[in-house]
């Protein structure tokens, strides 16, 4: 008895389509950042500055922290404590440059600090 071609041929395919399709995904990419569009409308204008990389100014920043002169080690600075001292696993210094970066990401980058910030939310282990 010879096997038929045209009986085993589309059993073949219909195993070897069940196979792909098994092995394909069933979820698909959310490519849509809610976040993103719950503040983006036709009507609002869209602020040009926020575009606008961190590596575009990165030769400003170098050169104002150049200005700030020497790597010098902190002080320790006497506060007074209201709350327990908390201890970190790793040394805090304050120096100018550390003062340096805090005023520039508290003042002039601000925004992009706070879009940093607003993405890594998604990281944190909780």
């Amino acid at each position: 008895m010879k096997p038929k071609i045209h009986i085993i041929l589309p059993f073949l395919l219909l195993v070897f389509s069940g196979l792909i399709t098994a092995c394909s995904s069933t979820h698909t990419a959310d490519i849509t950042d809610p976040v993103q569009l719950q503040g983006t409308s036709s009507e609002e204008p869209i602020d040009r500055s926020l575009l606008v990389e961190p590596e575009e100014v990165l030769n400003e920043e170098l050169t104002a922290l150049d200005r700030t002169g020497a790597w010098t080690d902190g002080q320790a600075e006497t506060i007074a404590q209201v709350e327990p001292e908390v201890i970190f696993d790793f040394p805090i210094t304050i120096n100018k440059q550390v003062e340096f970066y805090l005023n520039i990401f508290q003042n002039r980058q601000r925004r992009y600090f706070q879009r940093w910030l607003a993405r890594s939310g998604k990281y944190l282990p909780y």
